[in-house]
């Protein structure tokens, strides 16, 4: 970082700036700089001077559209009062479109009350990221922010709620245009509002939670789109809160042998489901049948999945993709797949253990495309007279015999169409 850079007066643009402690490296050559776009301040911990701080005159620029602001963990020597009187002469200008803050040492945030009024009044800001914020039990009030649409939070682990402060007095919504939000590694979180929270993000349509043991998923309407990962059957079990889904993805769990009873039940509009990195996951609850509207369904690497319920599978009139890959317990597809009448395509991959197709898949007619790869036993390859009259062997790399042990490596790769 060049010093002195407040002498180039017509700078406009400066998209990083990095504390230092030498002369001419202070937030107050800042002051003077008419700067738009994209501004990034770092080593926000080397402010030596807090009082100096207001001299950036941040709130003084209205053409500054994103602002970061970051801590780095150099030192704690900054006292609480001076981290809290740093951020909050930091206050930005109220046409600021996104504000991120990243590595804040104090233990509240804040209030920044005029911006807070005037972005209520002026519909500005749309993206807020806080992370790293690990001393900080409660979030700033963002909840009437009537423009904020995307928000992510992420490393603080003393956060109990996103918002601890909303009343819902009246026909006040919090977060009332919020539509993503993305939560990660808040260990302590237990749920979005102290409240019930019906009048918290009536227009949120995609959720992801990561690593949030403590969870519980309340009443949310609107959203369409859930993605859970790294969470714990807390989580799990309260999906089913969440009605109106169209799409989940859940991954990453080391210790479920089965998904918390009643994880899939309500899910009546739900199209696409991923189950992915369940490594102790034995078998699919029988529920997964009241997916009535299912039409994609992906497993992958739950290396302990033995096999499909018994019943269940028939209750997915929709689904028309089905692919199970790196499950090498699976043995065996259920008889109920048989009335999949409108299964498309089926890709089994790295599934070594299953030997068999079962015979109810000549009834599949709307199957196009079936895809086998991985390591499987010949018998797998001999009994084509089980599948669909209208689906044929490609021989695009060659004939199945010679192909099968291509270079040695013991992979087979079979794919059939429909003609």
């Amino acid at each position: 970082m060049p010093p002195e850079i407040g002498q180039i007066t017509c700078l406009k643009t400066l998209t990083r700036f990095i504390v230092g402690k030498k002369t001419g490296c202070h937030l107050n050559e800042l002051k003077y700089l008419n700067l738009g776009g994209t501004l990034s301040i770092e080593h926000l911990q080397r402010v030596e001077n807090p009082r100096d701080v207001k001299e950036a005159n941040l709130v003084g620029k209205p053409n500054l559209h994103r602002l970061s602001l970051s801590w780095k963990n150099e030192s704690d020597l900054q006292s609480q009062e001076d981290v809290k009187e740093v951020l909050e002469a930091l206050q930005p200008h109220t046409n600021l479109k996104r504000l991120d803050i990243s590595g804040y040492k104090g233990d509240q945030f804040p209030s920044w009350s005029s911006w807070m009024r005037d972005n209520i009044r002026n519909n500005n800001v749309v993206y807020i990221e806080i992370s790293k914020c690990d001393k900080c039990s409660q979030l700033p009030h963002l909840a009437l922010l009537p423009s904020l649409r995307t928000l992510h939070l992420s490393n603080m682990s003393r956060v109990m709620y996103i918002d601890d402060h909303f009343q819902g007095g009246g026909m006040a919504r919090g977060f009332p245009s919020l539509q993503s939000l993305k939560i990660e590694n808040l260990s302590s979180l237990q749920r979005f509002s102290r409240e019930d929270g019906r009048k918290l993000l009536p227009r949120l349509t995609s959720l992801r939670v990561v690593k949030c043991p403590k969870l519980t998923l309340q009443h949310l309407p609107s959203v369409e789109q859930l993605t859970v990962s790294d969470c714990n059957k807390v989580v799990l079990g309260s999906i089913s809160n969440l009605k109106n889904l169209i799409s989940l993805e859940v991954s990453e769990n080391f210790e479920l042998n089965y998904l918390p009873e009643g994880t899939l039940l309500n899910l009546t509009s739900l199209k696409t489901l991923a189950i992915k990195g369940f490594w102790k996951l034995k078998c699919l609850p029988t529920e997964i049948g009241s997916l009535s509207s299912l039409e994609k369904l992906d497993i992958k690497c739950c290396p302990e999945l033995e096999s499909f319920p018994e019943q269940g599978m028939e209750g997915l009139k929709s689904l028309k993709y089905l692919t199970l890959q790196s499950c090498r317990k699976f043995t065996s597809l259920t008889e109920g797949l048989q009335h999949l009448s409108c299964l498309e395509s089926l890709t089994l991959n790295n599934c070594p253990e299953l030997v068999a197709l079962p015979d109810g898949m000549k009834y599949l007619t709307s199957l196009c495309h079936l895809k086998l790869s991985g390591s499987y036993d010949l018998e797998i390859a001999s009994k084509w007279e089980v599948l669909p009259d209208v689906l044929r062997y490609s021989d695009t790399h060659g004939p199945l015999s010679t192909y099968v042990g291509n270079a040695g490596t013991g992979r087979q790769f079979m794919i059939f169409f429909r003609v």
